[in-house]
């Protein structure tokens, strides 16, 4: 489609497509792109999986955004999932909220945080990123965010089921069974973002020694 087209249809100036058409390859950085050639708007997906999720998401943030856990769990997969700092405007914009709305979330953000040694660092002006390990991001997210940001699984059927018969197998109750597929849950969506844990704590290393480990 025709940035004239898109403009007509929405009732805006090819000026404003062109702005928009940047701030959702941003959203959708790394799962998919809207690309430009020769007159025509074209969506590539990268990830199919990583776009509807991400899709589902936006979506349903979109619609709870006066909520400050909303906005929180918004913020924190944005910058979990960014290559590159983002403008504290940017994200504003991107919620419809104020800049000074996003700065009291990144405060009370930055504090729900302390606890997993992750951290919120930049300026508002240069761009602000996630600083931490893998697992503890992970471990927040588990925490913290998971029911709001999962509530499209990116965890294919078929993985679930054999995750569950293994579960099944080796007598694990219902709470450690959901809390199994909760870690597979973080770990695809994660790992499909190109984020893997490189090396665990050293007080993981008895793990190996458990019997549990060969499941």
């Amino acid at each position: 489609m025709t940035g004239k087209q898109l403009a007509e249809d929405l009732g805006v100036t090819p000026k404003t497509i062109s702005n928009e058409i940047v701030a959702i390859n941003k959203a959708f950085e790394g799962v998919a792109e809207i690309t430009f050639a020769q007159g025509i708007y074209r969506i590539v997906l990268f990830d199919r999986a990583g776009y509807e999720i991400r899709k589902a998401t936006l979506t349903v943030a979109a619609e709870s955004f006066n909520s400050t856990e909303a906005r929180q769990a918004y913020i924190f997969e944005r910058l979990a999932s960014s290559y590159s700092p983002l403008l504290v405007d940017f994200l504003a914009s991107e919620m419809s909220v104020s800049r000074s709305t996003v700065n009291q979330d990144l405060s009370k953000l930055r504090e729900a945080l302390t606890p997993y040694n992750v951290l919120i660092s930049g300026r508002p002006n240069s761009g602000i990123e996630l600083e931490g390990e893998e697992l503890s991001l992970r471990m927040a997210i588990l925490d913290l965010f998971y029911n709001r940001l999962y509530q499209v699984s990116p965890l294919p059927a078929q993985v679930a089921e054999i995750a569950q018969q293994i579960a099944q197998n080796y007598g694990l109750q219902r709470a450690a069974v959901d809390s199994l597929i909760r870690w597979l849950v973080v770990l695809v969506d994660r790992v499909s973002k190109y984020s893997s844990i490189q090396q665990l704590p050293q007080e993981f290393e008895g793990i190996r020694q458990n019997a549990a480990f060969e499941i």
